[in-house]
């Protein structure tokens, strides 16, 4: 079964969702906002989740969701 990711930054607000194309294209300004912004991106591909970018201090969280 998948793990639910939450679609939303620890601040309350809404993801940010890019096609994995245009995460391509934009990958270095996708981090910043990850690192400074503390932002998630959800990376999808044509439509459908396929990844996600999230700063390094949510990975404790995530691996405790799994849990």
């Amino acid at each position: 079964m998948p793990t639910a990711i939450s679609l939303r930054n620890r601040d309350g607000s809404d993801a940010v969702a890019v096609e994995a194309t245009e995460a391509r294209r934009l990958l270095g300004g996708l981090i910043n906002r990850v690192e400074y912004g503390r932002e998630r991106v959800l990376i999808l591909r044509r439509g459908r989740l396929i990844g996600a970018l999230v700063p390094v201090a949510d990975l404790g969280s995530l691996s405790d969701e799994a849990a």
